[in-house]
C-alpha cells in the first residue's frame, strides 16, 4: 500500500520537470550577470558580423528604406536579412547588450524546452528529457542565429504531437515560433525537407490503405507499433462497419491537421523571407551580390571526410556526439534480439483482444489481462522507441553522407559553373540537424534501457504474478468481499490453499503465517524491482556523463566562469574589450567638439580592429562583414587594397574568392583585427589608396596601431590624435585622410 502510495505521489513529479529551466538557467546565466559586460561570446560570424543585422532591421524598423547607411557606403536591406525575425524588436527596444542578452536567455530556454518536450513525449520519461534537455542547452552554439540549431526538437515535438492530436492550438503556435525564429537557410528547409516526405507518406498510405477501411485482421499488431511512434495507423479495439467508419474520420481530421501544420510553417517561410527570394530566384534586389564571384571549395577526400563530420559535425553546429555514438549504437544492436520477443507480446495482446469481448470477460479473467497489459503496453512502447532510434541513426549516418556528396568536386564544380540560387545556396548544411538528432537519440537509447532493463526476468515474474493472482482468491479479503453472497457456502476447501471454508470464516495462525509470507514476496518483488532500477540508472548514467563533461569542457559557461574566478585576467577577449565603447564614444564627442559634425555626417574606415567596433558605437562605415553586398561595392573597395593584396597572395585569394569581409587588409597586419595597444606593432609599410578613400566618402581612418610617421605622410594621413583609456584594450590613432 505504501509502495502504491510513493509512485503515485512521487513519480509525476519527477516526470514533469519542465520547470527545470528556471533553475538551469540560473546556473547557465550565473556568470553572465556576475561579469556584466565583461563576459564572453564568440566573436566571429557573431559579433562581428549576425549581431548587426539584427542592430540595423531594429533600427529602421516600420520604415521603408532600401539600404543601411551605416555600413559598407549603403548595404542593401536584403543583404542584411537576420536569422530570426522574431527577435529584432528587442533591438529596437534596448540596448545592444541587453537585447543580447534576452534573446540568449529565450534561446536558451527554446533549448532545454524543446529537447525536454521531444524525449519524453517519445520515452515517456521526464527524468531522461531533463537530463538530454540539460545537455543540449550548454551546447556551444552562437545566439544570434536564433533558433536555427536549438528549435529542431521543438519543431520535431510540434508535428508529433499534431500528429497524435494533442493541443493542436498549441501546436500551431509553436510552429510559428519555430518558423520566426529558425533561419530558413540554414534549419528552415530541412524541417520543411523532412515535413514534406512525411505528407508524401501521409499520402501514399491514405491512397493505398487508410480509405479502404476496415484494415485487414492481420495488420493490427503493426498499427499498434506504428501508433507509437506517432506515425503510424491505430490499431483496430473492435468490429464492425461503425467503428471503422470512426476511425476513418480520426485518420482523415489527423491528415488535414498534419497538413495544415506543413501550409502553415511553408507559408510564414516565404512571407518573412520574401525579399530573399525575390533577391535570389527572380532578381529583384536591383544589384549582383559578391558571392557571385564566390569560388566554392570541397573536399576530394569524399570518406574522410563524411567521417569527419558524423563523428564531429562542423561549423556553428558543434555537438560533441562522439562519445555517445558506441552507446546508442550497442542499445540499437542489443536491443534487436528483443525484437521477436516484444512482436510476440504485441501479438497475444491484439489476438486476446480480437477474440475476447471486454464487456464479457469476468472477474478472473480481468486479474489475468491486467497482468499481460502492463507487459504488452511495454513491449509496444519499446518497439516504438527502437524504430525511432534506428531511424535517427540512419538519418545520421544519410546526412554525412549528403554533406561528403556536397564536398564532393562534382558538386563543387557544378555550383561554381552556376549564378543565382544553385551557387549561393549550401545544401550541406544539412549538418546543422546534428546537435538535434543525436540528442534525441540518446535520450531513445536511455528510455529503452529504462523501459526494458528487467526483461530476464520477464517470464519469472509473469509465473509469479499468475501464481499471485491464485492467491489472491483464497484470501481473507476476498472471503470478506463475499460475505452475505453464498460464495463462502459453496467453497469446501480453496484451491492450492489446503484452507477450509471453516478455517477462512475463522482465521486464525495459519492465514497469518499466509499472509506474511504474500507479504514476503511482495517485498523481495519490491527489492528486485529497485535494483533493477538502480542498475538501469547506473548504465544510463554512463551513457551520458562522459558527453555532459565533454560539454561542459566546451561551453561558453566554462569561458566565463574562468573569466570571473580569474578577475578577467586570462586574456579571453569580452563584450567590454571588443566593442570598447567608452573609448569609441570618447573618440566621436572629440571629433563632434572639433569638428560640430555629428556621425551620420561623415565616414570612417578601420585597420588593424573590426569594423563592428566602429559600427556599435554609431559610426557609419565604408567597410564592414556583409554576406550579401553588392559586387560594384566589392570592386571598388578592392581598389583602396590592390597593392596590398598584391603583396600578400593569402589575403588576396580571401577577397577574391570569398569577400564577405570587406576589410583593410594588408601585408604585415593579414586576416588579424584584434590588435591590443600593448602590442609592439606599427604600420611601416603600408600602401592604401587613400584617394580611392576619400571618393567613398571616408574622412576618418581608427588604426589599431602606429602607422610610421613618414609612411602616413606619403599616404596623406594626418593624425588627429591617439586615444585610449585605463580599461580599454585598444590604442585607436585616429588619422585625418
Amino acid at each position: 500500500m505504501e509502495q502504491g502510495k510513493f509512485k503515485q505521489n512521487i513519480v509525476p513529479k519527477l516526470n514533469n520537470l519542465l520547470w527545470m529551466v528556471l533553475p538551469l538557467l540560473v546556473v547557465f546565466f550565473s556568470y553572465f550577470f556576475l561579469l556584466g559586460k565583461d563576459c564572453v561570446f564568440e566573436i566571429n560570424d557573431q559579433l562581428d558580423e549576425t549581431l548587426f543585422t539584427y542592430v540595423l532591421n531594429g533600427k529602421y524598423l516600420f520604415s521603408d528604406v532600401k539600404s543601411f547607411p551605416e555600413m559598407l557606403g549603403g548595404v542593401p536591406k536584403g543583404g542584411m536579412s537576420v536569422s530570426a525575425c522574431l527577435f529584432i524588436p528587442l533591438y529596437r527596444l534596448f540596448p545592444v547588450f541587453w537585447a543580447f542578452m534576452i534573446q540568449y536567455i529565450i534561446v536558451v530556454a527554446t533549448a532545454y524546452a524543446g529537447m525536454y518536450l521531444c524525449v519524453k513525449e517519445l520515452t515517456g520519461s521526464g527524468v531522461i528529457g531533463f537530463l538530454c534537455g540539460g545537455m543540449f542547452m550548454f551546447l556551444p552554439y552562437q545566439p544570434v542565429y536564433g533558433l536555427s540549431i536549438v528549435g529542431g526538437p521543438l519543431i520535431f515535438y510540434a508535428f508529433l504531437c499534431l500528429y497524435r492530436q494533442k493541443h493542436v492550438i498549441i501546436d500551431g503556435l509553436l510552429i510559428l515560433y519555430f518558423a520566426l525564429g529558425a533561419n530558413l537557410v540554414l534549419l528552415g528547409y530541412v524541417a520543411i525537407g523532412f515535413v514534406f516526405l512525411v505528407d508524401l507518406w501521409i499520402l501514399v498510405k491514405w491512397l493505398r490503405r487508410d480509405r479502404y477501411l476496415p484494415k485487414r485482421a492481420g495488420q493490427a499488431a503493426l498499427g499498434a507499433v506504428l501508433e507509437d511512434t506517432g506515425f503510424g495507423g491505430e490499431p483496430e479495439q473492435g468490429k464492425g462497419q461503425g467503428k471503422n467508419a470512426c476511425r476513418k474520420a480520426e485518420i482523415r481530421k489527423r491528415n488535414r491537421l498534419f497538413l495544415l501544420g506543413s501550409l502553415e510553417l511553408l507559408l510564414v517561410y516565404i512571407v518573412v523571407n520574401f525579399s530573399l527570394f525575390s533577391e535570389l530566384l527572380l532578381g529583384g534586389g536591383g544589384y549582383v551580390s559578391h558571392r557571385e564571384e564566390m569560388v566554392i571549395t570541397g573536399n576530394g577526400d569524399f570518406w574522410g571526410c563524411v567521417r569527419d563530420v558524423f563523428l564531429n559535425s562542423a561549423q556553428h553546429a558543434f555537438s560533441f556526439h562522439q562519445k555517445l555514438i558506441l552507446p546508442i549504437v550497442a542499445v540499437i544492436v542489443f536491443y534487436a534480439f528483443r525484437w521477436k520477443k516484444w512482436k510476440c507480446w504485441v501479438g497475444k495482446r491484439w489476438r486476446g483482444s480480437a477474440e475476447n469481448d471486454q464487456s464479457d470477460i469476468d472477474k478472473e479473467d480481468t486479474g489475468k489481462a491486467d497482468i499481460n497489459k502492463e507487459d504488452t503496453d511495454k513491449a509496444v512502447q519499446c518497439r516504438g522507441m527502437y524504430l525511432w532510434l534506428a531511424l535517427i541513426l540512419l538519418i545520421n549516418i544519410l546526412t554525412a553522407l549528403f554533406y561528403g556528396f556536397c564536398q564532393s568536386q562534382i558538386v563543387v564544380d557544378f555550383r561554381n559553373s552556376v549564378s543565382g540560387f544553385f551557387h549561393y545556396f549550401a545544401p550541406q548544411r544539412v549538418y546543422w540537424i546534428f546537435p538535434t538528432t543525436w540528442y534525441v537519440a540518446a535520450g531513445l537509447a536511455g528510455g529503452l534501457v529504462w523501459r526494458d532493463h528487467d526483461f530476464l526476468r520477464w517470464k519469472k515474474k509473469a509465473e509469479k504474478a499468475a501464481e499471485k493472482t491464485t492467491e489472491k482468491t483464497s484470501s481473507f479479503l476476498f472471503w470478506r468481499k463475499t460475505t452475505g453472497t453464498g460464495a463462502q457456502n459453496k467453497v469446501s476447501e480453496l484451491p492450492g490453499t489446503g484452507t477450509s471454508d471453516k478455517a477462512l470464516k475463522q482465521p486464525g495462525a495459519a492465514m497469518r503465517n499466509k499472509a506474511m509470507k504474500l507479504s514476503g514476496t511482495d517485498n523481495r518483488d519490491w527489492v528486485s524491482k529497485l535494483s533493477g532500477d538502480i542498475l538501469a540508472g547506473a548504465v544510463i548514467l554512463i551513457m551520458l556523463v562522459p558527453t555532459a563533461w565533454n560539454i561542459r569542457q566546451n561551453s561558453i559557461w566554462i569561458l566565463n566562469k574562468s573569466q570571473y574566478k580569474n578577475n578577467c585576467s586570462v586574456g579571453l577577449m569580452s563584450w567590454a574589450d571588443y566593442f570598447a565603447e567608452d573609448l569609441m564614444g570618447e573618440i566621436a564627442a572629440v571629433i563632434f567638439e572639433e569638428t560640430g559634425r555629428s556621425q551620420e555626417e561623415y565616414r570612417v574606415a578601420s585597420l588593424g580592429m573590426c569594423p563592428a567596433v566602429a559600427l556599435e558605437a554609431g559610426f557609419y562605415c565604408i567597410d564592414g562583414y556583409s554576406n550579401n553586398y553588392s559586387l560594384e561595392y566589392k570592386h571598388e573597395f578592392r581598389e583602396i587594397i590592390e597593392k596590398e593584396l598584391e603583396k600578400c597572395p593569402a589575403m588576396k585569394g580571401y577577397f577574391d574568392d570569398w569577400g564577405s569581409r570587406c576589410y583593410l587588409f594588408t601585408e604585415e597586419s593579414q586576416n588579424y583585427y584584434y590588435l591590443a595597444k600593448d602590442a609592439d606593432f606599427c604600420y611601416e609599410r603600408l600602401e592604401l589608396d587613400t584617394g580611392k578613400m576619400r571618393e567613398m566618402g571616408c574622412e576618418y581612418l581608427f588604426s589599431a596601431a602606429e602607422i610610421e610617421e613618414g609612411n602616413a605622410e606619403r599616404l596623406g594621413l594626418r593624425l588627429f590624435g591617439v586615444f585610449e583609456t585605463q580599461e580599454s584594450y585598444y590604442r585607436v590613432w585616429v588619422y585625418e585622410l
